[in-house]
């Protein structure tokens, strides 16, 4: 059972895409952080915060190791960035 969505201020161009993983299924789940390093994910094409509650407004997928986000009129593709040391 999914939670109810909440409002949730987010800017998707602030978020960052931090790690790819897989389920049982073999679905692709992407692992996001915004500028304040709080985590979120995205899955089937929902973008999920804590507690599994779905962010409203906010869609995307992953595809061939990069993640699309869309919010209203705003689009951003996001990959992973090798860690700068």
């Amino acid at each position: 059972m999914v939670a109810e969505a909440v409002p949730v201020e987010i800017e998707i161009h602030s978020l960052r895409l931090t790690g790819l993983i897989w389920d049982k299924k073999g679905e692709a789940v992407a692992l996001l952080q915004d500028g304040g390093n709080f985590g979120f994910i995205l899955k089937k094409g929902r973008l999920f915060r804590e507690n599994y509650r779905p962010v409203r407004g906010v869609s995307g997928s992953i595809e061939d190791g990069s993640v699309y986000l869309t919010q209203g009129k705003n689009k951003v593709k996001l990959t992973l960035e090798e860690e700068r040391r």
